[in-house]
């Protein structure tokens, strides 16, 4: 073999040695590093997000004391004291967003309450037709407005041919809740 192709050759096998030794030694080390500095700023974020809740904490205290005291609440209950009246206002309301976005109400009822206690949950469940629009708008008046009022149960059918021909095409059932504050009677 002559020098230079000895040389040539021990280049070759030099440059095999440091591709093994980077493949085997340097790559899974540089690999993990990546992995573990991608692990360390998940958790950075997890521990901003956690001092914004801790910072966050005296105000949702206070809040959580004035709703305990009664001040503030009238946007979370319903009116009155009574369920009577509790489930007249939603039936009124109900009737009245279902009127303005031009659906059809087919039936209305009231749900059965649970056992009193603090809080005290009235239903009710609706069933009528709407387009789509109007669904939206109903769903929008009921959630958006005060006192709050959520949708609990929902369920959307097409009507088939009337789907086609743009009137009501949507056979739609919503089962609504508000609440009354205190567990007194009926």
């Amino acid at each position: 073999m002559t020098p230079r192709a000895a040389r040539l050759a021990a280049l070759l096998l030099l440059l095999a040695a440091l591709s093994a030794g980077w493949l085997l030694l340097v790559r899974p080390v540089l690999e993990r590093a990546a992995a573990e500095r991608e692990m360390l700023e998940t958790k950075q974020a997890t521990i901003q997000r956690l001092r914004a809740l801790i910072a966050a904490e005296a105000d949702f205290a206070a809040r959580l004391e004035e709703r305990r005291s009664g001040e503030g609440t009238s946007a979370l209950f319903l009116p009155g004291q009574s369920e009577a009246g509790a489930i007249a206002f939603l039936q009124e309301r109900a009737k009245r967003l279902i009127e303005e976005s031009g659906a059809t109400l087919i039936s209305m009822e009231a749900m059965p309450a649970p056992q009193p206690g603090e809080l005290r949950r009235v239903g009710l469940r609706i069933e009528l037709g709407a387009g789509i629009a109007a669904l939206q708008r109903i769903l929008h008046g009921l959630e958006g407005g005060e006192p709050t009022i959520l949708v609990e149960g929902f369920s959307v059918r097409t009507r088939g041919r009337e789907f086609r021909a743009g009137r009501d095409p949507l056979d739609v059932t919503l089962e609504i809740a508000g609440f009354l504050a205190g567990g007194g009677a009926s």
